[in-house]
Parts: structure tokens; C-alpha cells; sequence
């Protein structure tokens, strides 16, 4: 207590090293905290259930299961008549339940507002363990026959978002699509559904699937693969045991599908008889996030560490200086009888207030840094998943981290201060020499380690900036897009055919609309769906995938997005119901396919079947699914002619190109569509180039806070080596002020010491320079358009830092010129 009593009073009185030593680390502690945060809610947190290591989800490799197929995550997804199969089946050895995403809209007309669903199995509230807030959940009793169970729960920050938290909302009534919903829960505090990053806002029964999507009857179709099967293990069963048990019935169940749905191809029924059904760990629920993030996340943390040890060695050094500056007094304590060990805990103890202050500010500052970072995401982008609080893991993280820069900074200067003790009274040594190894060493890896950061920090610009400015395939600039549900307004597919002609009427009538066009989907969504094809000209071999996405659209839609076309010609307003059906491919489905013309050949969609569509057109490969990933085959159709067969009036997407007037025309986008139907609600409307920025944010935040944390350590390498050599300065007075005497020049003193700053600099340049190679490396899977190594990233990061190092070791060198002879010597 009285070493803490004298640390204190000796702080008070050097505010400006405390200050300047807790913001050092505040800054590094700060960065890695926010860092934390982020990496544990991610890829550590599991679900807010019993045991959550007891569940699992079935995964089964590519190829796809003949069919269609229709999914909202990155998991195997199974149809209806197999879920069953294996849950009966496997009944012994793990409880079987299945989900399905979808968007629903709450309310009727102006007053309507999007609503995520999750369309469940009676029984998986029960495997997961959840227990209900108020009321009860959905349960095997809603399991019924299709359409007799209009009951539904809503998540808890849906009650507390929509009704206030109200008890009276229990058993009241709600509208969903059109139909009323009894409210029967709510979901407890905290859950969030399985679907990591999607947090649904109701819950309904599976039986009400077909009755919120009318036209669609998946129940019985072996050919619809839709359903996620998560599950929990029996005791004492393993996921091995699981996967033994299962896979007889999966096997059995794709035989008999296969022969239901008419596949009789050799090749393909080989290829899906070998698929085998994998038992995988979901103790995270269905963790997309991780897929997304983990690199991203490793990358970032990574630079924090850089970060935070740049600032452990500025405090290093402010320490160590702190500690020379006493050394009268370290050797006055030993010349008393005082035991080393005495010494070694009073410097810690000034190295631990140090940290405790630090990490406290940095702790406060964490979350303000992680909620800054989520505004820069696209909104819902994580679903309330990811939150810029302060939790126990955070405050066990950041305690560590303060034990450790407590170590870390507190040690060595403590040491180095023992060594040189004299147990003399001498005030200064009298040997002039002191060249400050250990200080300039220190400053030299922190020029390292900024070195790394920038260098790495330009590269993620440079590949952001590839990324913006490559050939999307499409013109993302003044186009705008959003979509309609008529169906949930009563519209069938004959009214809706009508009502998406006069709305897109009324579009093109628009001052500045240049033209108009409508799809079942908008580039980068996120949406796809998938089929197999039959191809004139085409037969299969092996193991090849016949596989291909999907996309409905009107009349003017690649001229609306800029897609170029290459042969044969777009739809048009002739191709509608009572016209022969007719298709567009992509280049790349035409080189996989048709590599000696596409033009003219017929295909039809699933195996076998009479091809009866025609191919008409061929354009560009456009990147509508992904900017990073080349495009897949894919093909499109007429969008009148996909509701004919689909015989249910789907969303409809709308993609408005504007040469003029654009900030006027979201207001007229909703007056036009009011003016067609007042009750039918528009959704997500936005800018395609909104959408394209929302599809690679993580790359915009890679770049982001790469640079920042960058920009950090070069600040504080730059104070660093600031302070180091005016130290050493400092030191040398008195050996300036002979050389000088015995004839030395201003600009030979500046000289002297830009040299030692040079030095120091070409050091830490050239361990720096191989640690960013190696960085590069690590990093080049993140990067887009561009190797790791980029030799002009490399040279404008050493040419930045080389600069503002020597501009920081520029002041203590004229100071140190301007020393005068006589008064140094007086000194001495």
C-alpha cells in the first residue's frame, strides 16, 4: 500500500506521462477488444439452449438431388417425404426437426410492413429446449393436416417492436399475407431462431406453408428440396452412430425418389445413389456468418494484435526513459539496504496503474468503436446476431489483456533500470557513449510492425477499388429497384400479369425513366434458385453436373441493367402467355453446354421431358449472384410465361433505369404504384449500386479498418521514435557539446543523428517489409484482382512511413544542432 501510495503521488505529479502512457494503450486495447467482440459473437457464441453440443444438422454433399431447389442458407436442404423418412426412421438415436425461411408481409395496404417468418416442424421448439416467454409455443398438435392450424409465435423483439410488450397481445389476432394468425407466444429473450444473421420475427407451422404461398403444395414432392433438418442427439448417442443410422434410410429414400420422379439416366442415378448423409455439429445453429466472417474476422483481429503491440512498445519505452530519469533515486533505495525485488514491484505497479487505466478507457471505448462499425453494415445484415455490448467474456478478455501489457511493458524497462544501477549517488554517468540499443530497438520493430499494417491496409484498398471498378456484366449506376407481393393482395396470376403491365406503363411514363423492366429477382440479392436441364445437343458424361440457376424476367430487362446481348435477340412483349416458350442463356451456360451455337436448340427444365423451350438469345455473363465469383451457367425466362406455369403470381422485382430526375424518383416510384393499387405495399426500394455496396461491405470494412488501425500505428511509431531520439538527445547533450567545441557543424550534428534515424528506420523497413510478404500471403484469399505481393503497394507503404518517421526524427535532430557549446559544457 505504500509503494501504491508513492506510485500515485509521483503519477500526479507527471500528468502528461500518465496521460500520454494510458491513451497509448487505451488506443491498442480499444481496437483489440472491439475485435473480440466481434470474433467471439460470431464464431464462439452458441445458441441460447440446453446442452447446444447435443445438436446437429444433416449435411449431404453436391451433386443436388434431381428437383428444384429453394433454400435461405448455405446448409443441404431436403424435401418434405425424405424428412419424414429419416425422422421415423431414425427416431432411436436423434430427434429430427425442420425449418424453412421465408418473408412474409404483416398488415394490409399503406400500413403493411415486412415480417421474417420460419415455417417449423411441431416438434423444434422441443428439440432445441426453448421455452416460451408467455403463452405456448408451436408444438407437434399444429402438425396437422395442411392448412387447419392458423397459429402463430412471435420473437420477443417482435412483440416488443410491433406491440410494445404488451400481455394483451397473447391469443389476439394478427394478419400475415392476408390471413388472420393467433398469436399463441412468445419466444424468450435472447432467441433468435438458428439461422445465424436472419433473426425471424414469427414463427409458424410447417402445415401453413402451401397456405402462405399459394400454387405451391411441396408436402408430397419428392422432386422439392426446401427444408433445413436439424436435430439433437439421443444420450450417449454419437454423430457417427447418427450418420450410421441415417444412411440406410437415406439411401433407400433416394431410390425410391429417384424412381418416382422418373430418372432413369445411368450416370445420374449412380452419382445421386453415392451421396451419403453427414451428421454435423450446430451447437452454433446454422452459423453463415462464420463462412462469411472467419477470414475476415482472423485478418482484422490480427491487425489489432499488431496494433496493440506497437503500443505496448511505446509504453515500453515512455517506461523505461520514466525509469532511467530515477535513477538517483533506484540507486539511493539500494544504497539503503532496499531489496531488488522491492524496486521491481514498485516500477510494476506503476506499469499496472498504467494498464488498469488503459484498459478501463479501452473497454468504454470498445463498444462505441463496434457500434460505429455495425452503422457501416447493410441494415439487418447481421439480424440483431451482433451488438456492441459489454458481456462477461469481454470483461474476461480485456482483464487478460491488462495482466499481459502489464507484463509486457512493465518488465523490461524494470530490468533494464536494476541492471544499471551503481548503488553510487552519482547522479548521471560520466560516460558521454550511451547509444540506447534497447530503445532504439523497440522503436525499430514498431516501425516493423507498421509497415505490415500499411502495407496490408493498401492492398485491401487496392483490391476494394478492383472490385468497384471491374466489369460487373451489369450497370449498376442509375438504376433503381423494388419489389411488390399483388398475391397478398388476392391478385392470381391472371389480375397480376395485368397489374405488373400497368405498373411498369406507369413507370416508363415518368419524367427521366429511360426504361423499365421486371424480374422475380434484382442482381446481388442474394436470392437464387436452381434446376437440372435437359439440353438439345447435349448428353451428359460422367460425373457432370446438369445443374443450373434460374431467372425470370420481362421485356427490356439486360437493356434496363446493361447487359450486353451477343446473339439472337431479348424478350419481348410478344412473348407472353399464348407464345411458344422460349429461353436466354448465359455465356457461360452456352460454353458448358452448347460451345458451337446455343441459338435455336430447344432444352426443357428436369430430366427427360419433351424440350419444348427454345432458345432465343445469348448475353453476357453478368455477376448477379456474386462480385467475387465468376457466373455460374444459368438461364432465363419469360417472366409472364414462368407465372403460367408456376400458376401463382410471384413477387415481382422492378428495375427502373433514369437518366434524370433520380433523387425525385423514389416518391414517384410509390405515387405510380399507388395511382395502379393502393393496397399492394412496395418493398426495398433502393439504388442497384446500394445493392452492390451491401453486397461486398465486408471488403469495404476490410479496407476500412485496415486503414485505420494502419494509420494508428504509424501515429504512434511516429511519437515513438519522437520520443526515443530526443531522449537520446537528451542523453548526449554534453557529447554534442564537445563535438561542436572541437569543431563539428550544425548541419554535421543533424547528420549524426538523422543517421541513427535512418538506421533504425532501414532495419525495421527491412524485417518489415518480409513480415508484410508473409502477410500478403496470408491475406491473398481475401484479396480480388491481385496477387498478394503487389510491388507498388509494397513501395508507397515503405515511402509513407519513411517519410514520417524521418519527419519525426527531424525535430530532435534540429534541436539538437542548435545545442550550444558552452552552455552544454557549463552543464556538464
Amino acid at each position: 500500500m505504500g509503494d501504491l501510495k508513492y506510485v500515485l503521488r509521483t503519477l500526479a505529479r507527471s500528468p502528461a506521462f500518465f496521460v500520454t502512457g494510458a491513451l497509448t494503450l487505451a488506443l491498442g486495447i480499444a481496437a483489440n477488444t472491439a475485435m473480440f467482440a466481434l470474433f467471439y459473437q460470431v464464431l464462439m457464441r452458441t445458441l441460447p439452449v440446453p446442452q447446444p453440443d447435443r445438436l446437429v444438422v444433416l449435411h449431404s454433399d453436391p451433386p443436388n438431388l434431381p428437383g428444384g431447389t429453394s433454400s435461405d442458407n448455405f446448409e443441404t436442404v431436403f424435401s418434405y417425404p425424405m424428412y419424414l423418412r429419416l425422422r421415423d426412421g431414425a427416431s432411436s438415436v436423434l430427434n429430427l426437426a425442420v425449418r424453412s425461411g421465408s418473408g412474409l408481409q404483416l398488415g394490409d395496404g399503406a400500413t403493411a410492413q415486412r415480417a421474417a417468418a420460419d415455417f417449423i416442424s411441431g416438434n423444434f421448439f422441443d428439440v432445441l429446449g426453448v421455452r416460451p416467454a408467455m403463452g405456448r409455443l408451436i408444438g407437434t398438435i399444429d402438425d396437422g393436416q395442411p392448412g387447419t392450424s392458423p397459429v402463430c409465435v412471435l420473437s420477443f423483439d417482435a412483440w416488443t417492436r410491433w406491440f410494445a410488450a404488451s400481455p394483451a397481445t397473447l391469443n389476439s389476432t394478427i394478419h400475415l399475407n392476408g390471413h388472420a394468425y393467433t398469436v399463441v407466444g412468445v419466444t424468450p429473450q435472447g432467441f433468435r431462431g438458428v439461422l445465424a444473421g436472419q433473426s425471424p420475427d414469427v414463427f409458424l407451422p410447417i402445415s401453413m406453408y402451401a397456405t402462405m404461398a399459394p400454387g405451391r403444395d411441396p408436402y408430397n414432392q419428392p422432386g422439392s428440396q426446401w427444408l433445413t433438418i436439424i436435430g439433437r442427439l439421443r444420450p450417449s448417442v454419437t454423430r457417427e452412430k447418427a450418420a450410421a443410422a441415417l444412411q440406410p434410410l437415406f439411401a433407400s429414400t433416394l431410390t425410391a425418389q429417384l424412381d418416382e420422379l422418373n430418372v432413369k439416366r445411368a450416370s445420374v442415378r449412380a452419382r445421386v445413389l453415392a451421396k451419403r448423409v453427414e451428421v454435423r455439429p450446430a451447437s452454433q445453429g446454422l452459423n453463415q456468418l462464420e463462412r462469411q466472417w472467419r477470414q475476415p474476422l482472423l485478418v482484422l483481429a490480427a491487425m489489432a494484435s499488431l496494433l496493440l503491440l506497437i503500443a505496448c512498445a511505446n509504453l515500453a519505452n515512455l517506461l523505461a526513459a520514466r525509469a532511467a530519469g530515477r535513477a538517483r533515486e533506484i540507486n539511493v533505495r539500494l544504497a539503503l539496504g532496499a531489496p531488488r525485488w522491492s524496486i521491481m514491484r514498485l516500477l510494476l505497479i506503476e506499469s499496472g496503474l498504467l494498464a488498469i487505466t488503459g484498459t478501463v478507457a479501452g473497454v468504454l471505448l470498445a463498444p462505441v468503436l463496434d457500434r460505429t462499425l455495425l452503422t457501416f453494415l447493410p441494415e439487418d445484415s447481421l439480424g440483431g446476431w451482433v451488438t456492441g455490448g459489454i458481456d462477461t467474456p469481454l470483461l474476461a478478455f480485456s482483464a487478460a489483456l491488462m495482466i499481459a501489457t502489464t507484463i509486457l511493458c512493465g518488465i523490461a524497462p524494470s530490468l533494464q533500470a536494476l541492471r544499471r544501477a551503481t548503488a553510487t549517488l552519482s547522479i548521471r554517468s560520466r560516460t558521454a557513449a550511451h547509444t540506447g540499443l534497447g530503445r532504439k530497438v523497440l522503436v525499430g520493430s514498431q516501425i516493423a510492425l507498421s509497415l505490415v499494417l500499411l502495407a496490408t491496409a493498401g492492398l485491401f484498398a487496392r483490391s476494394l477499388t478492383n472490385l468497384m471498378h471491374h466489369q460487373f456484366g451489369f450497370r449498376p449506376d442509375h438504376v433503381m429497384t423494388f419489389w411488390v407481393r399483388p398475391a397478398l393482395n388476392g391478385y392470381d396470376v391472371e389480375r397480376g400479369i395485368l397489374y405488373t403491365r400497368q405498373l411498369r406503363a406507369r413507370l416508363e411514363s415518368l419524367p427521366g425513366v429511360g426504361s423499365v423492366a421486371v424480374s422475380d429477382d434484382s442482381p446481388l440479392s442474394g436470392n437464387d434458385a436452381s434446376t437440372n436441364v435437359t439440353i438439345e445437343g447435349y448428353t451428359a458424361k460422367g460425373d457432370d453436373d446438369t445443374q443450373v440457376n434460374i431467372l425470370s424476367v420481362g421485356p427490356g430487362y439486360f437493356r434496363t441493367i446493361g447487359t450486353p446481348l451477343i446473339d439472337g435477340r431479348e424478350f419481348t412483349d410478344r412473348d407472353d402467355r399464348s407464345a411458344p416458350k422460349v429461353v436466354i442463356v448465359n455465356e457461360a451456360f452456352a460454353r458448358k453446354f452448347l460451345p458451337h451455337g446455343a441459338t435455336g436448340r430447344h432444352m426443357t427444365r428436369g430430366s427427360g421431358g419433351k424440350l419444348e423451350s427454345e432458345i432465343v438469345g445469348v448475353v453476357a455473363d453478368s455477376q448477379h449472384y456474386s462480385l467475387r465469383q465468376a457466373a455460374p451457367p444459368l438461364y432465363f425466362m419469360p417472366y409472364e410465361q414462368t407465372l403460367i406455369e408456376a400458376k401463382v403470381m410471384r413477387p415481382a422485382t422492378y428495375l427502373i433505369h433514369a437518366s434524370q430526375g433520380f433523387e425525385t424518383l423514389p416518391g414517384a416510384i410509390r405515387q405510380a404504384a399507388a395511382a395502379v393499387d393502393a393496397n399492394v405495399s412496395v418493398f426495398g426500394l433502393h439504388t442497384l449500386q446500394q445493392q452492390v455496396d451491401d453486397s461486398i461491405y465486408v471488403d469495404r470494412l476490410l479496407a476500412a479498418l485496415s486503414t485505420a488501425f494502419s494509420i494508428l500505428a504509424v501515429v504512434l511509431t511516429a511519437v515513438g521514435l519522437y520520443g526515443v531520439i530526443s531522449y537520446l538527445v537528451a542523453r548526449r547533450t554534453t557529447e554534442i557539446g564537445v563535438r561542436m567545441a572541437l569543431g563539428a557543424t550544425r548541419a554535421n550534428i543533424m547528420a549524426m543523428v538523422l543517421g541513427e534515424v535512418a538506421l533504425v528506420l532501414a532495419a525495421g523497413g527491412v524485417l518489415g517489409l518480409l513480415l508484410a510478404w508473409v502477410a500478403a500471403r496470408a491475406v491473398q484469399s481475401q484479396l480480388f484482382g491481385m496477387q498478394g505481393f503487389d510491388l507498388a503497394v509494397f513501395v508507397a507503404a515503405a515511402l509513407v512511413l519513411a517519410a514520417i518517421a524521418l519527419s519525426a526524427g527531424a525535430i530532435p535532430a534540429v534541436r539538437a544542432a542548435r545545442i550550444e557549446p558552452m552552455s552544454a559544457l557549463r552543464e556538464e
